[in-house]
């Protein structure tokens, strides 16, 4: 199924709740305490929110972070979007869960928050980065020459089933985990049962990282440790065995720009995902650099324009 109509069967499935199946359920809580069912509401809310901002964090966060130690330019271009969504449709997963309280609906709803996760985690790497990119810097856009991943319905099928179990667990435990808390006259059972859903979806959103995050982060984190380490040992002797290891050579044509401020972004990769292409910005002098399976090859300064 197209992702584009399965993102309007979502929307349509979501608008029904709202409008339709919510005002009718709503007159079976006329005789339960207010208070109770408003306190469950929004614990459910918040419990599911946690959910989302912790596999946010773990799945974007982490790679931003890490990329900003790189030097890479745009590095929290996935996770601005990817937090935003997360948190706003796992926070919708919990309240939902909470307002039928029936472990049935709780399969179904957090079922289907393991679709757009799932869909996230392959979407924004491979084409939501690039795209925003081009809309935010045209001229670094205009070096981009990506080719379609290969085995791309497996990435979707193994991160569709990980974060659906994950999502599975986190909603079966929901209903109960918080009629626990809201009848606890200890206080920290409220922030214990948001450790659930804390580390479950930590688990999910590392696991997720490595998927697809990690193999187009850590070429950029080659080059950059291999500029650092050639602008650190400028004029000095190397040992050789420490220059084969670190690739040295590949440096080899740049070392008039290494002491200069940069900034790294990826422009390209093969449909393997063993090829990558870095673009290194030395304060306006552009060089390209090679990395294959992890191993820079050589760094190139560009003379033309893509």
């Amino acid at each position: 199924m197209p992702t584009r109509e399965l993102s309007h069967i979502l929307v349509i499935f979501y608008v029904a709740v709202w409008f339709i199946i919510l005002p009718c359920n709503m007159s079976q809580y006329s005789s339960m305490s207010i208070k109770v069912k408003r306190q469950r509401l929004r614990l459910g809310l918040i419990y599911g929110m946690v959910a989302g901002l912790a596999f946010a964090l773990l799945t974007w966060g982490l790679d931003a972070w890490l990329l900003v130690r790189a030097n890479a330019t745009y590095p929290w271009v996935k996770f601005i979007p990817g937090v935003i969504i997360c948190i706003i449709s796992g926070g919708l997963a919990g309240w939902l869960t909470m307002l039928f309280e029936k472990h049935g609906m709780a399969l179904l709803f957090w079922g289907l928050l393991s679709v757009p996760y799932s869909w996230l985690v392959v979407w924004l790497p491979l084409t939501g980065a690039s795209s925003m990119i081009k809309i935010l810097d045209p001229d670094l856009a205009a070096w981009f020459d990506f080719s379609i991943v290969q085995d791309l319905n497996q990435f979707r099928w193994v991160s569709l089933v990980l974060i659906g179990s994950m999502a599975i667990i986190t909603g079966m435990l929901e209903i109960n985990l918080i009629h626990q808390a809201v009848v606890s006259s200890n206080p920290s059972t409220s922030v214990m049962i948001m450790l659930v859903s804390l580390v479950i979806f930590c688990i999910a959103g590392s696991a997720a990282d490595s998927m697809i995050n990690t193999n187009l982060r850590e070429p950029v984190q080659v080059v950059n440790n291999l500029i650092q380490f050639a602008a650190d040992n400028e004029g000095l002797e190397v040992p050789i065995q420490t220059a084969r290891k670190m690739h040295l050579s590949a440096a080899n044509q740049i070392h008039g720009l290494i002491q200069k401020q940069r900034d790294l972004t990826l422009t390209g990769y093969d449909a393997a995902l063993g090829m990558m292409d870095i673009l290194v910005d030395f304060e306006g002098s552009l060089v390209k650099c090679s990395v294959i399976y992890g191993q820079p090859t050589d760094c190139i300064i560009l003379t033309s324009n893509p």
